[in-house]
């Protein structure tokens, strides 16, 4: 399932370009809206082919307290290939 913005219309997650460095506010309102997204599919899992999407969304959704789990693509695709 696709986030309502989604492939050219995506929404950073706050932590491109190491934004977290340079403006941590400004980073931290970007993940608390990409959870606001996420939460809004319905997913219980979030899934990103970006290690610092998948940093970034983590501390979010822990920040939240927001019941997500968030997995790199690989760790996705391993996990199905042990089941």
């Amino acid at each position: 399932m696709e986030m309502e913005r989604n492939q050219a219309d995506s929404l950073c997650c706050g932590g491109g370009g190491n934004l977290e460095m340079v403006n941590q506010e400004l980073s931290a309102e970007i993940s608390k809206l990409k959870v606001e997204m996420i939460k809004k599919t319905g997913a219980r899992t979030v899934i990103s082919g970006c290690q610092q999407c998948k940093r970034t969304i983590s501390g979010a959704v822990r920040k939240e307290k927001a019941r997500v789990r968030v997995q790199d693509l690989t760790e996705f695709i391993l996990a199905s290939i042990e089941e």
